[in-house]
C-alpha cells in the first residue's frame, strides 16, 4: 500500500481551507489569514489502524483567475476535499464547478472524495444547513463532514475518515489481486495510481532490457568469432595437408 499520500482541498476564497489545514498541523486558529494567492503544501502522518499515512496537503487558490494553476496541482491526487463555507450560498452553488474540476483531472474511481461544510461554530449566520450539505453529499455518493477550524477534532475527523476510507480501498483492492478478480475499473485504478513507479520501472527495463541484449549480441558475435576461427583453422590444416600431399 502506497502511505504516501496526496491531498488537496478545494473551494471558493475565504471558505477557510488554510485555516483547517493550520489547525490539523498547528492545533491553533487565527483570524487574520489573508485570502491564499499560491498554492502551498503542508504535510502531516496520521495513524489509522497501524498504518501511517503521510499526508501531502495541497492548499489550492479560491480565486476562479487562478483555474489553471489550481489544474495543475490537482493532478494525481489520493484525497479531495471540497470545501465551502456554511455561511455562504454561492461558495455552496460552486461545488459543482470543484467537483467537475477535480473527477475531469482525476479518474472518479481512483480518489477519495469528501465534502467539508465549515464556520459550523457561525450557526446564528448559516445560510447553507447540515441538511442541505448532507443531500449534496449524498446525490454525488460521497461523505459529508461539518468543521469549524476553530475545532480541531471536527478537522482531525475529515482526515482521518477520508484516510480510513483510502486504506479500506486498497485493502479491497489487494484482496481481488490475490483471488484473481481484478476488473477492468481495478486494472485502470491500479495505472493509474502506479503510474509514476511504472514509468520508473519501464525505463529500468528498457535500460535492463537493453543491457541484456548488448551483452548478448556481444556474446553471439564472440560466439561465431570462435566458430570461424575454429573453421579457419580446419580449413588451414587441410590446406597445408594437400600441400605436403602434392609435394610428395
Amino acid at each position: 500500500m502506497n502511505s504516501n499520500l496526496k491531498v488537496i482541498l478545494v473551494g471558493n476564497g475565504k471558505v477557510g481551507k488554510t485555516s483547517l489545514i493550520h489547525q490539523l498541523i498547528e492545533k491553533s486558529f487565527k483570524i487574520d489569514y489573508l485570502m491564499n494567492t499560491s498554492v502551498d503544501k503542508f504535510k502531516k502522518i496520521i495513524e489509522i489502524d497501524n498504518v501511517k499515512l503521510n499526508l501531502e496537503i495541497w492548499d489550492t487558490i479560491g480565486q476562479e483567475i487562478f483555474a489553471s494553476i489550481n489544474k495543475i496541482f490537482m493532478k494525481n491526487s489520493n484525497i479531495a476535499i471540497l470545501v465551502y463555507d456554511s455561511t455562504s450560498k454561492e461558495s455552496f452553488l460552486k461545488l459543482d464547478n470543484w467537483y467537475k474540476q477535480i473527477t475531469d483531472i482525476n479518474n472518479k474511481k481512483n480518489i477519495i472524495i469528501g465534502i467539508c461544510g465549515n464556520k459550523s461554530d457561525l450557526f446564528e449566520k448559516q445560510v447553507v444547513s447540515k441538511i442541505d450539505g448532507e443531500k449534496y453529499a449524498k446525490e454525488k455518493n460521497i461523505p459529508f463532514f461539518e468543521t469549524s477550524a476553530k475545532d480541531y477534532n471536527s478537522v482531525y475527523n475529515v482526515f482521518y475518515q477520508l484516510g480510513k476510507e483510502y486504506i479500506n480501498k486498497e485493502n479491497e483492492l489487494q484482496k481481488r489481486i490475490l483471488n484473481n478478480q481484478i476488473s477492468i475499473d481495478d486494472s485502470e485504478l491500479i495505472r493509474n495510481r502506479e503510474n509514476r513507479k511504472k514509468s520508473i520501472f519501464i525505463v529500468k527495463e528498457k535500460n535492463r532490457n537493453k543491457n541484456s541484449f548488448n551483452q548478448d549480441y556481444i556474446d553471439n558475435n564472440n560466439n561465431i568469432n570462435k566458430e570461424n576461427n575454429v573453421k579457419n583453422s580446419k580449413e588451414n590444416n587441410n590446406n597445408n595437408m594437400n600441400k605436403e600431399k602434392k609435394c610428395c
